[in-house]
Protein backbone atom coordinates (compact mmCIF):
# COMPACT_ATOMS: atom_id res chain seq x y z
CA UNK A 1 0.00 0.00 0.00
CA UNK A 2 1.53 3.63 -0.69
CA UNK A 3 0.84 5.47 1.83
CA UNK A 4 1.62 8.93 0.12
CA UNK A 5 -1.01 7.89 -1.88
CA UNK A 6 -3.12 7.18 0.97
CA UNK A 7 -2.87 9.73 3.51
CA UNK A 8 -2.11 12.95 0.87
CA UNK A 9 -5.22 12.08 -0.89
CA UNK A 10 -7.26 12.32 2.44
CA UNK A 11 -5.29 15.87 3.14
CA UNK A 12 -6.30 16.96 -0.08
CA UNK A 13 -10.02 16.42 -0.19
CA UNK A 14 -9.76 18.68 2.96
CA UNK A 15 -6.62 21.38 1.81
CA UNK A 16 -6.42 20.47 -2.36
CA UNK A 17 -4.18 23.80 -3.07
CA UNK A 18 -1.42 22.33 -0.10
CA UNK A 19 1.43 20.09 -1.12
CA UNK A 20 1.74 17.14 0.96
CA UNK A 21 3.98 14.03 0.73
CA UNK A 22 4.26 11.05 2.95
CA UNK A 23 5.92 7.48 3.35
CA UNK A 24 6.59 5.08 5.93
CA UNK A 25 10.20 3.70 6.89
CA UNK A 26 11.04 0.18 7.87
CA UNK A 27 8.60 -1.55 5.25
CA UNK A 28 10.33 -4.97 5.61
CA UNK A 29 11.60 -4.56 9.14
CA UNK A 30 8.30 -2.69 10.98
CA UNK A 31 5.88 -5.39 9.60
CA UNK A 32 7.87 -8.24 11.77
CA UNK A 33 7.08 -6.06 14.55
CA UNK A 34 3.75 -6.65 14.60
CA UNK A 35 3.37 -10.13 14.49
CA UNK A 36 2.26 -12.17 17.53
CA UNK A 37 6.07 -13.24 18.22
CA UNK A 38 6.77 -10.03 18.76
CA UNK A 39 3.45 -9.09 20.82
CA UNK A 40 3.76 -8.77 25.07
CA UNK A 41 3.81 -12.41 26.24
CA UNK A 42 3.53 -13.51 22.77
CA UNK A 43 -0.12 -13.25 22.70
CA UNK A 44 -2.59 -12.01 20.93
CA UNK A 45 -3.48 -11.73 17.02
CA UNK A 46 -1.50 -13.27 14.45
CA UNK A 47 -0.67 -9.87 12.92
CA UNK A 48 -1.72 -6.68 14.52
CA UNK A 49 -1.98 -4.82 11.65
CA UNK A 50 -6.04 -4.96 11.19
CA UNK A 51 -6.41 -3.91 14.20
CA UNK A 52 -4.50 -1.04 13.82
CA UNK A 53 -6.41 -0.24 10.97
CA UNK A 54 -9.78 -0.31 12.84
CA UNK A 55 -8.25 1.57 15.42
CA UNK A 56 -7.62 4.72 12.83
CA UNK A 57 -10.47 4.34 11.43
CA UNK A 58 -12.48 4.45 14.50
CA UNK A 59 -12.33 8.12 15.17
CA UNK A 60 -10.28 11.44 15.19
CA UNK A 61 -7.00 11.38 17.44
CA UNK A 62 -7.16 12.37 20.97
CA UNK A 63 -4.82 14.37 22.61
CA UNK A 64 -3.00 12.24 25.04
CA UNK A 65 -3.76 12.89 28.92
CA UNK A 66 -0.53 12.04 30.59
CA UNK A 67 2.13 12.84 28.26
CA UNK A 68 3.78 16.54 26.37
CA UNK A 69 2.27 17.93 23.52
CA UNK A 70 2.70 15.56 20.38
CA UNK A 71 1.54 12.32 22.13
CA UNK A 72 -2.05 11.37 20.82
CA UNK A 73 -4.53 8.02 21.09
CA UNK A 74 -6.32 6.39 18.81
CA UNK A 75 -10.07 7.51 19.83
CA UNK A 76 -10.68 3.76 20.95
CA UNK A 77 -7.61 4.75 23.48
CA UNK A 78 -5.49 0.79 22.03
CA UNK A 79 -2.76 2.48 20.24
CA UNK A 80 -0.11 5.94 20.93
CA UNK A 81 0.73 8.21 18.16
CA UNK A 82 3.84 10.64 18.99
CA UNK A 83 4.20 13.11 16.33
CA UNK A 84 7.53 14.75 16.43
CA UNK A 85 9.49 12.32 17.09
CA UNK A 86 12.97 13.49 17.10
CA UNK A 87 14.88 9.91 17.92
CA UNK A 88 14.44 8.63 14.11
CA UNK A 89 17.96 7.48 14.32
CA UNK A 90 18.84 5.63 17.18
CA UNK A 91 15.33 4.11 16.63
CA UNK A 92 16.60 2.97 12.79
CA UNK A 93 19.76 1.29 14.52
CA UNK A 94 17.74 -0.08 16.89
CA UNK A 95 15.22 -1.66 14.32
CA UNK A 96 17.40 -2.82 11.96
CA UNK A 97 20.69 -3.74 14.51
CA UNK A 98 24.02 -3.27 14.22
CA UNK A 99 26.32 -6.02 13.63
CA UNK A 100 29.13 -3.79 14.18
CA UNK A 101 28.46 -3.80 18.15
CA UNK A 102 26.55 -7.27 18.48
CA UNK A 103 23.49 -5.37 18.88
CA UNK A 104 20.71 -7.62 17.67
CA UNK A 105 17.76 -6.07 15.98
CA UNK A 106 14.23 -5.05 18.06
CA UNK A 107 12.16 -7.93 16.41
CA UNK A 108 14.55 -10.55 17.26
CA UNK A 109 14.79 -9.43 21.03
CA UNK A 110 11.03 -9.64 21.68
CA UNK A 111 11.40 -12.74 19.88
CA UNK A 112 13.39 -14.26 22.20
CA UNK A 113 12.62 -12.08 25.02
CA UNK A 114 8.72 -12.58 25.16
CA UNK A 115 8.00 -10.65 28.24
CA UNK A 116 9.73 -7.76 27.92
CA UNK A 117 9.10 -4.77 29.14
CA UNK A 118 9.84 -2.70 25.94
CA UNK A 119 6.98 -0.71 25.02
CA UNK A 120 5.94 -2.07 21.30
CA UNK A 121 6.45 -0.25 18.33
CA UNK A 122 4.29 -0.51 15.14
CA UNK A 123 5.39 1.77 12.83
CA UNK A 124 7.30 4.82 11.90
CA UNK A 125 6.24 7.61 8.76
CA UNK A 126 8.06 10.55 8.01
CA UNK A 127 5.50 13.64 6.99
CA UNK A 128 6.05 16.88 5.08
CA UNK A 129 3.20 19.60 4.78
CA UNK A 130 3.98 22.45 3.42
CA UNK A 131 6.66 23.74 5.55
CA UNK A 132 6.09 21.19 8.34
CA UNK A 133 7.88 18.14 8.63
CA UNK A 134 8.70 15.47 11.11
CA UNK A 135 8.25 11.93 11.87
CA UNK A 136 4.95 10.09 13.48
CA UNK A 137 5.62 6.62 15.22
CA UNK A 138 2.92 4.58 16.56
CA UNK A 139 3.22 2.35 19.55
CA UNK A 140 1.15 0.36 21.33
CA UNK A 141 -0.97 1.40 24.71
CA UNK A 142 1.54 2.08 27.25
CA UNK A 143 -0.95 0.24 30.05
CA UNK A 144 -1.95 -2.52 28.00
CA UNK A 145 -5.04 -1.79 28.22
CA UNK A 146 -5.28 -1.83 31.79
CA UNK A 147 -7.75 1.61 31.44
CA UNK A 148 -10.21 -0.12 29.32
CA UNK A 149 -10.49 -3.00 31.63
CA UNK A 150 -10.63 -1.31 35.09
CA UNK A 151 -13.55 1.31 33.50
CA UNK A 152 -16.88 -0.75 33.41
CA UNK A 153 -15.78 -2.50 36.66
CA UNK A 154 -15.32 1.12 38.15
CA UNK A 155 -11.94 1.05 39.53
CA UNK A 156 -9.49 3.79 39.99
CA UNK A 157 -6.28 3.21 37.72
CA UNK A 158 -2.98 5.36 39.37
CA UNK A 159 -0.29 6.25 36.53
CA UNK A 160 3.31 7.18 37.23
CA UNK A 161 6.39 7.92 34.98
CA UNK A 162 9.20 6.69 37.17
CA UNK A 163 13.15 7.99 36.74
CA UNK A 164 15.96 6.29 37.62
CA UNK A 165 17.99 7.60 40.15
CA UNK A 166 19.80 10.28 37.02
CA UNK A 167 16.72 12.04 37.82
CA UNK A 168 15.35 13.91 40.83
CA UNK A 169 13.70 11.43 42.90
CA UNK A 170 11.34 13.88 44.88
CA UNK A 171 9.75 15.68 42.07
CA UNK A 172 5.88 15.75 41.74
CA UNK A 173 3.22 16.27 39.38
CA UNK A 174 2.09 19.75 38.97
CA UNK A 175 0.52 20.20 36.48
CA UNK A 176 -3.33 20.34 36.86
CA UNK A 177 -4.38 18.56 33.11
CA UNK A 178 -1.43 15.66 33.47
CA UNK A 179 -2.54 12.53 35.28
CA UNK A 180 0.75 10.41 35.25
CA UNK A 181 2.59 10.74 38.48
CA UNK A 182 6.06 11.25 38.88
CA UNK A 183 8.54 10.01 42.00
CA UNK A 184 8.09 12.35 44.64
CA UNK A 185 4.05 11.03 44.07
CA UNK A 186 5.29 7.50 43.78
CA UNK A 187 6.85 7.99 47.20
CA UNK A 188 4.47 9.36 48.92
CA UNK A 189 1.37 7.53 47.96
CA UNK A 190 3.20 4.11 47.30
CA UNK A 191 5.47 4.13 49.55
CA UNK A 192 8.22 4.19 46.76
CA UNK A 193 6.93 0.13 46.73
CA UNK A 194 5.52 -1.61 43.82
CA UNK A 195 2.64 -3.57 44.96
CA UNK A 196 4.46 -6.93 43.87
CA UNK A 197 4.52 -10.01 45.25
CA UNK A 198 7.51 -11.24 45.77
CA UNK A 199 7.88 -13.73 42.77
CA UNK A 200 6.49 -10.57 40.94
CA UNK A 201 10.05 -8.81 41.84
CA UNK A 202 12.07 -11.67 40.51
CA UNK A 203 10.36 -12.12 37.12
CA UNK A 204 10.32 -8.24 36.45
CA UNK A 205 14.06 -7.82 36.97
CA UNK A 206 15.21 -10.99 35.49
CA UNK A 207 13.35 -9.36 32.45
CA UNK A 208 14.60 -6.16 32.74
CA UNK A 209 18.18 -7.14 33.08
CA UNK A 210 17.79 -8.46 29.76
CA UNK A 211 16.00 -5.37 28.68
CA UNK A 212 18.69 -3.17 29.83
CA UNK A 213 21.17 -5.61 28.11
CA UNK A 214 19.69 -5.10 24.85
CA UNK A 215 19.57 -0.94 25.07
CA UNK A 216 22.78 -0.75 26.31
CA UNK A 217 24.40 -3.22 23.14
CA UNK A 218 22.43 -0.30 21.41
CA UNK A 219 24.41 2.80 23.63
CA UNK A 220 20.83 3.72 24.83
CA UNK A 221 20.69 3.97 28.75
CA UNK A 222 18.15 6.24 29.40
CA UNK A 223 14.45 6.16 29.72
CA UNK A 224 11.62 5.68 32.20
CA UNK A 225 9.51 2.81 33.71
CA UNK A 226 5.87 3.51 33.41
CA UNK A 227 3.69 1.98 36.19
CA UNK A 228 -0.21 1.56 36.08
CA UNK A 229 -1.97 0.60 39.81
CA UNK A 230 -5.41 -0.34 39.43
CA UNK A 231 -7.88 -0.61 42.42
CA UNK A 232 -11.38 -1.44 42.87
CA UNK A 233 -13.25 1.20 45.14
CA UNK A 234 -15.30 -1.54 47.03
CA UNK A 235 -14.04 -4.72 48.77
CA UNK A 236 -14.25 -7.84 46.15
CA UNK A 237 -13.74 -5.48 42.91
CA UNK A 238 -10.95 -6.92 41.42
CA UNK A 239 -10.16 -6.07 37.01
CA UNK A 240 -7.38 -9.34 36.85
CA UNK A 241 -4.68 -9.95 34.35
CA UNK A 242 -7.37 -12.15 32.51
CA UNK A 243 -6.87 -11.21 28.18
CA UNK A 244 -3.67 -9.39 28.85
CA UNK A 245 -0.20 -10.44 29.37
CA UNK A 246 1.34 -11.98 32.15
CA UNK A 247 3.97 -11.45 34.64
CA UNK A 248 6.01 -9.39 35.15
CA UNK A 249 3.53 -6.87 32.61
CA UNK A 250 0.51 -7.42 34.95
CA UNK A 251 1.35 -8.49 38.51
CA UNK A 252 -1.84 -9.43 40.45
CA UNK A 253 -1.20 -8.86 43.77
CA UNK A 254 -3.83 -11.04 46.06
CA UNK A 255 -3.00 -9.18 49.42
CA UNK A 256 -5.32 -6.53 50.91
CA UNK A 257 -4.42 -3.12 49.86
CA UNK A 258 -4.98 0.49 50.61
CA UNK A 259 -8.05 1.51 50.10
CA UNK A 260 -8.51 3.95 47.12
CA UNK A 261 -10.33 7.27 47.52
CA UNK A 262 -12.15 7.92 43.98
CA UNK A 263 -10.44 11.27 43.68
CA UNK A 264 -10.43 13.04 40.02
CA UNK A 265 -7.14 12.06 39.41
CA UNK A 266 -7.07 8.65 40.60
CA UNK A 267 -4.50 9.21 43.57
CA UNK A 268 -4.56 6.48 46.39
CA UNK A 269 -5.25 7.95 49.89
CA UNK A 270 -1.96 7.82 51.78
CA UNK A 271 -3.81 7.25 55.08
CA UNK A 272 -6.49 5.06 54.02
CA UNK A 273 -7.39 2.22 55.67
CA UNK A 274 -7.38 -1.68 54.67
CA UNK A 275 -9.77 -3.41 52.96
CA UNK A 276 -9.87 -7.04 52.49
CA UNK A 277 -10.63 -8.39 49.14
CA UNK A 278 -9.22 -5.44 47.41
CA UNK A 279 -6.61 -6.25 45.46
CA UNK A 280 -4.01 -4.37 42.86
CA UNK A 281 -3.71 -4.71 39.25
CA UNK A 282 0.07 -3.67 37.92
CA UNK A 283 0.99 -3.02 34.38
CA UNK A 284 4.77 -1.89 33.76
CA UNK A 285 6.51 -1.10 30.63
CA UNK A 286 9.62 0.74 29.89
CA UNK A 287 8.82 4.16 27.77
CA UNK A 288 11.21 6.71 25.82
CA UNK A 289 14.18 4.64 25.82
CA UNK A 290 15.44 6.31 22.36
CA UNK A 291 17.59 8.62 24.01
CA UNK A 292 21.25 7.71 23.15
CA UNK A 293 22.82 9.65 27.05
CA UNK A 294 25.10 6.71 28.56
CA UNK A 295 24.94 6.70 32.50
CA UNK A 296 28.45 5.63 34.86
CA UNK A 297 26.51 3.31 36.20
CA UNK A 298 22.85 1.25 36.21
CA UNK A 299 20.81 3.62 37.90
CA UNK A 300 17.40 1.98 36.60
CA UNK A 301 18.80 -1.23 37.91
CA UNK A 302 19.57 0.23 40.99
CA UNK A 303 16.11 1.86 41.41
CA UNK A 304 13.70 -1.61 40.27
CA UNK A 305 15.92 -3.22 43.28
CA UNK A 306 14.69 -0.20 45.52
CA UNK A 307 11.19 -0.29 44.71
CA UNK A 308 10.72 -4.04 43.85
CA UNK A 309 11.85 -5.92 46.98
CA UNK A 310 12.02 -10.05 46.87
CA UNK A 311 12.27 -10.73 50.37
CA UNK A 312 9.04 -9.24 51.86
CA UNK A 313 6.78 -11.00 54.30
CA UNK A 314 3.77 -12.65 52.87
CA UNK A 315 0.82 -14.15 54.22
CA UNK A 316 -0.55 -17.33 52.26
CA UNK A 317 -3.32 -16.22 49.54
CA UNK A 318 -6.88 -17.93 50.00
CA UNK A 319 -6.47 -20.00 47.16
CA UNK A 320 -3.16 -21.35 48.69
CA UNK A 321 -4.71 -22.33 51.73
CA UNK A 322 -7.54 -24.06 50.31
CA UNK A 323 -4.88 -26.27 48.40
CA UNK A 324 -3.06 -27.18 51.91
CA UNK A 325 -6.37 -28.33 53.99
CA UNK A 326 -7.53 -30.18 50.61
CA UNK A 327 -4.08 -31.89 50.35
CA UNK A 328 -3.74 -32.59 54.08
CA UNK A 329 -7.25 -33.75 53.96
CA UNK A 330 -6.67 -35.85 50.93
CA UNK A 331 -3.43 -37.32 53.08
CA UNK A 332 -5.72 -38.27 55.99
CA UNK A 333 -8.31 -39.79 54.01
CA UNK A 334 -5.70 -42.05 51.68
CA UNK A 335 -3.76 -42.99 54.68
CA UNK A 336 -7.44 -44.40 56.60
CA UNK A 337 -8.12 -45.88 53.43
CA UNK A 338 -4.95 -47.83 53.45
CA UNK A 339 -5.23 -48.97 56.57
CA UNK A 340 -8.71 -50.51 55.93
CA UNK A 341 -8.47 -52.74 53.12
CA UNK A 342 -4.78 -52.97 53.43
CA UNK A 343 -4.63 -53.54 57.29
CA UNK A 344 -4.02 -56.88 59.32
CA UNK A 345 -7.09 -58.60 57.94
CA UNK A 346 -7.45 -60.78 61.87
CA UNK A 347 -7.91 -57.35 63.23
CA UNK A 348 -11.10 -56.83 60.98
CA UNK A 349 -11.83 -60.58 60.97
CA UNK A 350 -14.75 -62.36 63.21
CA UNK A 351 -13.27 -65.71 62.97
CA UNK A 352 -11.81 -67.47 65.32
CA UNK A 353 -7.91 -67.59 64.78
CA UNK A 354 -7.68 -71.36 64.33
CA UNK A 355 -9.71 -71.17 61.59
CA UNK A 356 -8.20 -68.56 59.29
CA UNK A 357 -6.93 -69.45 56.42
CA UNK A 358 -2.69 -69.83 57.11
CA UNK A 359 -1.44 -67.09 54.20
CA UNK A 360 -3.60 -64.64 56.27
CA UNK A 361 -2.85 -65.31 59.71
CA UNK A 362 -0.38 -63.89 62.34
CA UNK A 363 1.42 -66.02 64.74
CA UNK A 364 0.87 -64.62 68.07
CA UNK A 365 1.99 -66.89 70.48
CA UNK A 366 5.39 -68.92 70.85
CA UNK A 367 5.59 -72.69 70.11
CA UNK A 368 5.58 -74.71 72.98
CA UNK A 369 7.93 -78.16 72.60
CA UNK A 370 5.95 -80.08 75.22
CA UNK A 371 2.37 -79.72 73.39
CA UNK A 372 2.99 -79.66 69.36
CA UNK A 373 4.47 -82.25 67.86
CA UNK A 374 6.50 -81.94 64.78
CA UNK A 375 4.99 -80.78 61.64
CA UNK A 376 3.18 -84.50 60.19
CA UNK A 377 5.68 -86.59 57.64
CA UNK A 378 8.65 -85.16 59.02
CA UNK A 379 11.06 -87.05 60.30
CA UNK A 380 12.09 -85.53 64.13
CA UNK A 381 12.44 -81.95 64.10
CA UNK A 382 14.10 -82.24 60.34
CA UNK A 383 13.30 -80.27 57.43
CA UNK A 384 12.63 -82.33 54.33
CA UNK A 385 15.66 -82.88 51.72
CA UNK A 386 18.22 -82.30 54.35
CA UNK A 387 20.35 -85.11 55.90
CA UNK A 388 20.37 -86.04 59.93
CA UNK A 389 22.16 -83.14 60.92
CA UNK A 390 21.73 -78.97 60.97
CA UNK A 391 22.69 -77.67 57.85
CA UNK A 392 26.55 -76.60 58.07
CA UNK A 393 27.10 -78.85 60.89
CA UNK A 394 27.20 -82.52 59.18
CA UNK A 395 27.73 -85.11 61.87
CA UNK A 396 27.43 -82.71 64.94
CA UNK A 397 24.39 -81.70 66.84
CA UNK A 398 24.81 -78.35 68.66
CA UNK A 399 23.16 -77.84 71.67
CA UNK A 400 19.43 -77.43 72.40
CA UNK A 401 18.56 -74.60 70.08
CA UNK A 402 15.57 -73.13 71.37
CA UNK A 403 11.90 -74.02 72.62
CA UNK A 404 10.43 -75.37 69.57
CA UNK A 405 12.87 -77.79 68.09
CA UNK A 406 13.03 -81.58 69.86
CA UNK A 407 16.47 -83.10 71.40
CA UNK A 408 18.22 -84.91 68.59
Amino acid sequence: MDLNIVFCEVFHDFFPNDDCKAWAYGVHEFPALRLRSASPGGSGPSDVSEDIRKSIESGPLRPHEDFDEGFHTTWDYKFTIHMGFDEEKNLKKMVEGQPNRAAVPLREHLKSNKYSLLQRIYSMVYIEIQDISGYAVLFANEGHGLQLFAKPLHADVVRYDLKGQSRRQTKKQSSATKKVLLNGDFTEKEQNKLPFRNWHCKELKKVFRKDVDWLKSHGMAEYSLYVEIAVGRAAGVRVGCGGMPGTPLCNDNEQAVRTSAGLPNCHILPHSRRVSGQRPISKVSVIDYFKDKLMDRDSMLEFVDEVCLIDQKEKLDNWQIYVVVLCFAALLVGGAAACWFYGAQFLRSSRPHELRSPDASVEMTMRNPGMQPPAQGWPGAMSPGYPAAYPGYPGQYPAYPGAGYPQM
